[in-house]
């Protein structure tokens, strides 16, 4: 126990210091985490009522195709929570870099908290059909920066905007649901692929100005949180940003491969 209160005493300091969970916030970290949990598990054994390719998957792309649609009911879940803190609460369009507000803005963290711990022991379980290393070190660097912040209760501003790049998941999931139904040929698999890359680029790819904007017009709070948290929340930064930056790459030449084959060749 010593050992770890060493380990915590890093991320204290005499401005800012972390709080233990109360019994409200494991409630609602544990209830996420049974919520995404039993959302998977009705996928799984229901799907196949609904939808007809879904007999003919493999066991993994049943996996897949689950966490996908438990994806997306929290992308939009998610997205919505946020909008609705950050109308409620001006310190965020005010873009003050330590807001936190106890109501919405931290039942919005403990849900998607609970939704990373959810996804995450479902990647280690599946490693490589969940993504793999850039999944793992997605999840692992903003499922740190969304505990933390819930800790502090402090620096929501930070998991708040990168909840709602979350909107862009929604798409990325149904091209995969359109390629796994042998629909990669329809027009709707081509339009999806637009939405895509054109949401991606609107909301992935701003936060990457936006963060080090707001960071330096909020120097004065950011030189007084404590040294190992805001090395944290650099390094959280910059995966994140690479990530995004790939994946955007991918999209990118996967639209521009598709658009390529749907012009007509000429004789």
């Amino acid at each position: 126990m010593e050992n770890i209160s060493k380990l915590l005493s890093v991320l204290d300091n005499e401005h800012f210091q972390q709080h233990p969970y109360s019994t409200e916030t494991w409630t609602g970290i544990i209830g996420s985490i049974a919520f995404h949990s039993i959302l998977f598990l009705t996928s799984y054994f229901m799907s196949h009522l609904v939808f007809s390719s879904y007999g003919k998957l493999k066991h993994k792309e049943k996996v897949e195709w689950c966490s996908r649609i438990v994806s997306t009911v929290h992308a939009i879940v998610s997205s919505v929570l946020t909008f609705y803190t950050v109308k409620a609460n001006s310190d965020y369009l005010d873009l003050k870099f330590d807001a936190f507000d106890m109501e919405m803005g931290s039942i919005t963290l403990q849900y998607t908290f609970g939704y990373f711990i959810y996804d995450f022991i479902l990647l280690m379980i599946y490693f490589k059909t969940m993504g793999g290393v850039p999944m793992f070190l997605h999840h692992f660097f903003a499922g740190v920066s969304w505990g933390l912040s819930i800790g502090y209760q402090k620096f929501a501003f930070f998991p708040l905007l990168y909840t709602l790049t979350e909107l862009t998941t929604p798409f990325i999931n149904q091209r995969w649901f359109f390629a796994v139904s042998d629909m990669k040929e329809s027009k709707l698999y081509f339009l999806n692929g637009i939405l895509m890359f054109v949401s991606w680029t609107v909301v992935r790819i701003p936060p990457m100005l936006i963060v080090p904007y707001v960071m330096y017009i909020n120097l004065d709070v950011v030189k007084r949180m404590p040294v190992f948290t805001l090395g944290l929340l650099i390094t959280d930064y910059l995966v994140i940003s690479v990530l995004n930056l790939y994946w955007h790459y991918l999209i990118g030449k996967g639209l521009v491969s598709a658009i390529v084959k749907s012009k007509p060749k000429q004789q």
